[in-house]
């Protein structure tokens, strides 16, 4: 079995940014929507990319974006992967530099279908969340996630949607997703986090890798 990853998301502070990393988070999301309470101004976002080591991701994440926007934030910022929310522009996202990888989010529901055009071309990570607010993200409201599924023949699966250190286990028990993202379930409150929950999260997660890891050896 794979190593769940983990992606802190909605950071604002620097001080948040060295937590995860020390945490051991493998990413960190930094949120580029003006309609959010977690966006970061490109000098807030610089300030944090550059205490963010090589071997920990940043994710900018975009709501309605069009690559001119999100090409300029990667140029600024420096991230290594954009997460694609809401209604996309043109279909030039395969004239992205191909470093920069993409995560296209997913919003799923009981009761109603996914919808197929989300799917993109050339891109094989999708972040499945809850869909059923009709919000992008960060609302803490979990799902049924068993709805991950119907998206699993796209591509690696990181799951979102109202995770913290008490149900995250069950979560990965259930979706085996390649990550976890994980914003309001850490927070003091909105865009604050604590290093304490971070950390509990972080320590959830691998206790149920390693729990799952026995499983299957003690299966075999």
């Amino acid at each position: 079995m794979n190593r769940t990853r983990v992606k802190i998301c909605g950071i604002t502070r620097p001080d948040d940014a060295i937590a995860a990393v020390e945490a051991g988070a493998d990413a960190i999301g930094l949120v580029f929507w003006p309609g959010s309470k977690r966006v970061v101004n490109a000098k807030t976002a610089r300030a944090i990319r550059i205490l963010i080591p090589p071997s920990v991701g940043v994710v900018g994440v975009f709501v309605d974006a069009d690559t001119d926007m999100v090409r300029s934030i990667a140029e600024d910022v420096g991230i290594s992967a954009a997460q694609l929310c809401g209604m996309l522009e043109g279909d030039r996202w395969n004239t992205l530099p191909s470093s920069l990888r993409l995560l296209r989010a997913v919003g799923v529901s009981d009761g109603k279908a996914i919808d197929e055009s989300l799917r993109m071309n050339g891109v094989n990570d999708y972040l499945v969340d809850n869909g059923s607010s009709g919000r992008h993200g960060g609302t803490g409201e979990p799902f049924d996630w068993r709805l991950a599924d119907g998206v699993r023949s796209w591509g690696r699966i990181w799951l979102a949607g109202g995770l913290n250190a008490e149900n995250v286990g069950d979560a990965i028990r259930a979706v085996r997703p390649h990550a976890v993202d994980v914003s309001t379930g850490i927070e003091i409150s909105p865009g604050i986090k604590s290093p304490e929950l971070i950390r509990a999260f972080i320590e959830a997660v691998h206790h149920s890798d390693h729990a799952l890891v026995r499983g299957e050896r003690h299966a075999g």
